[in-house]
C-alpha cells in the first residue's frame, strides 16, 4: 500500500514498514502516536479490537479520516502528551493486549536536513516524552534517529538498527522495543529481513501447502501433529 501523501521522516518505505511490523507482538488495541499518515497501522493486520491514531495536526487527521475505515480506525486529533497521561490509568488496569508505536519528530540534533517539523518538540519535550511512554505497563516501540539522547534514557531497552529510504536517501534509524522476546507477531506476511528472504519464505510456504494438500487426509493430520508438537518444545524451552 503507497500513502497518498509522503511524510517527512514516515516509515511507509520498502524495508522500512516491513521492518517494524516484524517487531509487533500480537495485540487487542494498537496506538500510534504521532500518526501523520499511519504507515504502520495502514499496512499491519488491524488490532483485535481497535487502532487508535493519535496526531495533533487537524488537516492530517481529517485526511486519514476520509481514507480509514471507522470505527477499526480512531481518529483523535490531540497531544500524544494529552493522551498518554490519560490514558496510563486505564492502561494499568485493563487485560487487553496493547502495543504504543511511538514516531515522534527527530531530535533538533540528529537530523541531516534543515527540515522543521509543523509541530515540532525541544528536547525538554523529548525527555518528557519518553519519561510517559516508560511508565506504560504495556507493549512499546519508538522510532527515532542515532542520537545521545534517546540511547541514554533507553538504555535498557532493546535496539534494533534498520536503513529507512527517506527524502534525503537511505538513513539508518534505531527501533526501540521495551521488550526482548518475540515469539509470535501480530502479523507476520511480512516475515524475512530483506525482499528476497520473504520470497524465499512465501515460496516454501506455497511448496509445503501444496504438498500437504496432495496428501491423505490421516496423513496431513499426522503431519500437523507432529509440527505443532516441534512448536511447542521449541517455546518451552
Amino acid at each position: 500500500m503507497k500513502d497518498r501523501n509522503t511524510y517527512f521522516g514516515g516509515k511507509g518505505a520498502d524495508g522500512t514498514y516491513q521492518t517494524i511490523i516484524n517487531h509487533i507482538r500480537p495485540h487487542d488495541i494498537f496506538i500510534e502516536l504521532f500518526a501523520g499518515y499511519a504507515s504502520i497501522s495502514k499496512r499491519k493486520r488491524k488490532a483485535g479490537c481497535s487502532t487508535e491514531l493519535i496526531e495533533l495536526d487537524p488537516e492530517v487527521c481529517k485526511k486519514l479520516e476520509k481514507e480509514l475505515e471507522i470505527p477499526d480506525y480512531i481518529v483523535m486529533n490531540m497531544s500524544a502528551f494529552d493522551y498518554l497521561k490519560g490514558m496510563i490509568q486505564f492502561l494499568s488496569t485493563t487485560s487487553l493486549k496493547i502495543v504504543v508505536f511511538a514516531d515522534p519528530p527527530y531530535p533538533v540534533s540528529c537530523r541531516v536536513s534543515e527540515h522543521k517539523y509543523k509541530f515540532d518538540l525541544t528536547d525538554a519535550q523529548h525527555v518528557e516524552l519518553l519519561g510517559l511512554l516508560m511508565k506504560l505497563p504495556c507493549d512499546v516501540i519508538i522510532c527515532t534517529k542515532p542520537n545521545d539522547l534517546y540511547k541514554v534514557l533507553l538504555k535498557d531497552w532493546k535496539l534494533v538498527e534498520y536503513m529507512n529510504n527517506t527524502h534525503a536517501g537511505a538513513q539508518l534509524e534505531w527501533l526501540f522495543m521495551n521488550y526482548e522476546e518475540i515469539t509470535e507477531l501480530h502479523d507476520d506476511s511480512y516475515l524475512g529481513s530483506t525482499h528476497r528472504e520473504r520470497q524465499l519464505i512465501r515460496k516454501k510456504m506455497r511448496r509445503w501447502k501444496r504438498n500437504l494438500a496432495n496428501m491423505p487426509v490421516l496423513q496431513q493430520k499426522f503431519m500437523l501433529r507432529q509440527l505443532n508438537g516441534v512448536i511447542q518444545e521449541g517455546n518451552a524451552k
